[in-house]
Protein backbone atom coordinates (compact mmCIF):
# COMPACT_ATOMS: atom_id res chain seq x y z
CA UNK A 1 0.00 0.00 0.00
CA UNK A 2 1.43 3.40 -0.99
CA UNK A 3 1.89 5.92 1.74
CA UNK A 4 -0.85 8.53 1.13
CA UNK A 5 0.97 11.29 2.97
CA UNK A 6 4.16 10.77 0.99
CA UNK A 7 2.20 10.73 -2.28
CA UNK A 8 0.58 14.08 -1.43
CA UNK A 9 3.94 15.68 -0.67
CA UNK A 10 5.93 14.31 -3.61
CA UNK A 11 5.51 17.49 -5.65
CA UNK A 12 6.27 19.88 -2.74
CA UNK A 13 9.52 21.12 -1.27
CA UNK A 14 10.17 21.97 2.37
CA UNK A 15 9.93 25.62 1.31
CA UNK A 16 6.31 25.02 0.27
CA UNK A 17 5.33 23.77 3.72
CA UNK A 18 4.33 26.85 5.75
CA UNK A 19 3.56 26.75 9.47
CA UNK A 20 0.34 28.69 8.80
CA UNK A 21 -0.96 25.67 6.87
CA UNK A 22 -1.35 23.82 10.15
CA UNK A 23 -4.53 25.13 11.77
CA UNK A 24 -4.21 23.60 15.20
CA UNK A 25 -1.17 22.36 17.10
CA UNK A 26 -0.90 20.61 20.42
CA UNK A 27 -4.17 18.70 20.66
CA UNK A 28 -4.14 14.99 21.39
CA UNK A 29 -3.87 12.67 18.40
CA UNK A 30 -5.47 9.24 18.46
CA UNK A 31 -4.43 7.55 15.23
CA UNK A 32 -6.38 4.62 13.91
CA UNK A 33 -4.67 1.46 12.65
CA UNK A 34 -4.07 2.66 9.03
CA UNK A 35 -2.72 6.00 10.27
CA UNK A 36 -0.05 4.28 12.37
CA UNK A 37 1.76 3.27 9.17
CA UNK A 38 1.90 6.93 8.03
CA UNK A 39 3.09 8.51 11.30
CA UNK A 40 6.82 7.77 10.75
CA UNK A 41 6.65 9.66 7.43
CA UNK A 42 4.88 12.56 9.08
CA UNK A 43 7.51 12.63 11.84
CA UNK A 44 10.24 12.69 9.17
CA UNK A 45 8.55 15.64 7.44
CA UNK A 46 8.30 17.61 10.69
CA UNK A 47 11.94 16.89 11.58
CA UNK A 48 13.12 17.79 8.06
CA UNK A 49 11.24 21.09 8.10
CA UNK A 50 12.59 21.97 11.56
CA UNK A 51 16.15 21.06 10.56
CA UNK A 52 15.92 23.31 7.51
CA UNK A 53 14.18 26.29 9.12
CA UNK A 54 14.62 26.42 12.89
CA UNK A 55 18.43 26.91 12.94
CA UNK A 56 18.17 29.95 10.64
CA UNK A 57 15.15 31.65 12.22
CA UNK A 58 16.00 35.33 12.70
CA UNK A 59 19.47 35.15 11.19
CA UNK A 60 20.63 37.33 8.32
CA UNK A 61 20.33 35.84 4.84
CA UNK A 62 23.72 36.03 3.06
CA UNK A 63 23.89 38.24 -0.04
CA UNK A 64 20.53 39.87 0.77
CA UNK A 65 21.84 43.42 1.25
CA UNK A 66 19.96 46.11 -0.64
CA UNK A 67 20.52 49.87 -0.95
CA UNK A 68 17.64 52.27 -1.48
CA UNK A 69 17.82 55.87 -2.66
CA UNK A 70 15.01 58.38 -3.27
CA UNK A 71 14.82 62.12 -3.79
CA UNK A 72 12.54 63.25 -1.00
CA UNK A 73 9.20 64.97 -1.35
CA UNK A 74 6.98 67.19 0.76
CA UNK A 75 4.50 64.31 1.00
CA UNK A 76 5.02 60.85 2.51
CA UNK A 77 6.59 58.44 0.06
CA UNK A 78 7.35 54.73 0.46
CA UNK A 79 11.00 53.71 0.36
CA UNK A 80 11.02 50.07 1.55
CA UNK A 81 7.93 47.86 1.25
CA UNK A 82 8.49 44.28 2.44
CA UNK A 83 6.52 41.56 0.70
CA UNK A 84 4.84 38.56 2.32
CA UNK A 85 7.19 36.44 4.45
CA UNK A 86 9.96 39.07 4.24
CA UNK A 87 11.70 40.54 7.29
CA UNK A 88 13.99 43.48 6.50
CA UNK A 89 16.48 44.94 8.98
CA UNK A 90 17.40 48.53 8.12
CA UNK A 91 21.07 48.96 8.98
CA UNK A 92 21.81 52.55 7.99
CA UNK A 93 19.92 55.68 6.94
CA UNK A 94 21.22 59.03 5.74
CA UNK A 95 20.14 62.24 4.03
CA UNK A 96 22.27 64.16 1.55
CA UNK A 97 21.27 67.80 1.30
CA UNK A 98 22.53 69.41 -1.94
CA UNK A 99 20.78 72.69 -1.18
CA UNK A 100 21.91 75.90 0.48
CA UNK A 101 19.48 75.69 3.43
CA UNK A 102 19.11 73.13 6.22
CA UNK A 103 16.49 70.42 5.68
CA UNK A 104 14.57 68.09 7.97
CA UNK A 105 13.54 64.65 6.77
CA UNK A 106 11.24 62.54 8.92
CA UNK A 107 11.36 58.74 8.69
CA UNK A 108 8.18 56.79 9.41
CA UNK A 109 7.30 53.12 9.80
CA UNK A 110 3.76 53.20 8.44
CA UNK A 111 2.15 56.13 10.31
CA UNK A 112 4.52 56.18 13.28
CA UNK A 113 7.45 58.58 13.35
CA UNK A 114 10.67 56.60 13.70
CA UNK A 115 13.33 59.33 13.56
CA UNK A 116 14.09 62.77 12.20
CA UNK A 117 17.26 63.58 10.28
CA UNK A 118 18.37 67.23 10.11
CA UNK A 119 20.76 67.73 7.20
CA UNK A 120 22.87 70.87 6.97
CA UNK A 121 23.49 72.43 3.54
CA UNK A 122 25.88 70.55 1.23
CA UNK A 123 26.36 67.65 3.67
CA UNK A 124 25.35 64.06 4.26
CA UNK A 125 23.89 63.38 7.69
CA UNK A 126 23.53 59.83 9.02
CA UNK A 127 20.96 58.57 11.48
CA UNK A 128 22.53 56.43 14.16
CA UNK A 129 19.45 55.61 16.21
CA UNK A 130 16.20 53.72 15.79
CA UNK A 131 16.98 51.38 12.91
CA UNK A 132 13.66 49.70 12.20
CA UNK A 133 12.87 46.08 11.45
CA UNK A 134 10.21 45.82 8.75
CA UNK A 135 7.74 43.12 7.69
CA UNK A 136 4.66 43.03 5.46
CA UNK A 137 2.44 45.94 6.45
CA UNK A 138 5.31 47.97 7.94
CA UNK A 139 6.53 50.21 5.13
CA UNK A 140 9.42 52.64 5.61
CA UNK A 141 8.35 56.11 4.45
CA UNK A 142 10.03 59.53 4.31
CA UNK A 143 8.93 63.16 4.03
CA UNK A 144 10.80 66.46 3.99
CA UNK A 145 9.14 68.74 6.55
CA UNK A 146 11.57 71.68 6.42
CA UNK A 147 13.84 72.88 3.61
CA UNK A 148 13.66 72.13 -0.10
CA UNK A 149 12.53 68.54 -0.65
CA UNK A 150 14.06 68.23 -4.12
CA UNK A 151 17.50 69.06 -2.68
CA UNK A 152 17.46 66.01 -0.40
CA UNK A 153 18.26 62.38 -1.17
CA UNK A 154 17.35 59.77 1.43
CA UNK A 155 19.41 56.56 1.42
CA UNK A 156 18.99 53.36 3.39
CA UNK A 157 20.72 50.00 3.40
CA UNK A 158 19.20 46.79 4.67
CA UNK A 159 19.51 43.03 4.93
CA UNK A 160 16.83 40.35 5.05
CA UNK A 161 16.51 37.75 7.78
CA UNK A 162 14.79 34.39 7.97
CA UNK A 163 11.26 34.69 9.26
Amino acid sequence: MLNELVNQLKSQTLGDVLPAAFKQVGNAVYPDEPALKVLPSFRDIVHSWAAAHAPTFGTVIPNSGVSYSVVTSDSLQAVIEPSTHEVIHVQAMSVTNAGSNPATVQVFVEDALNTEIIALPSTTTASTLRMPVLAKGATLKVITTDGTASDCTFKATSVKSCA
